[in-house]
């Protein structure tokens, strides 16, 4: 996983609901903050399953990882 990050030039996180929360996700974004990785978000914004708003992500973020 942190040689994935580190040969690559973006980290592409694609947010989906309780994405913030999986502990391996959270450990590949620190990995890619850690060798300054251009991030890019996407996310669904139309159809089943899109995220309107990015207020839910902001409070998972917050949580710790396994917490409901």
């Amino acid at each position: 996983m942190r040689a994935g990050v580190r040969d690559n030039q973006y980290f592409v996180l694609y947010l989906t609901e309780g994405v913030l929360l999986r502990e391996f996700c959270r450990k590949e974004i620190r990995c890619a903050m850690h060798y300054k990785k251009k991030i890019v978000l996407l996310w669904k914004q139309d159809g089943n399953g899109a995220e309107a708003s990015f207020g839910k992500f902001f409070e998972d973020i917050a949580k710790p990882v396994g917490e409901d």
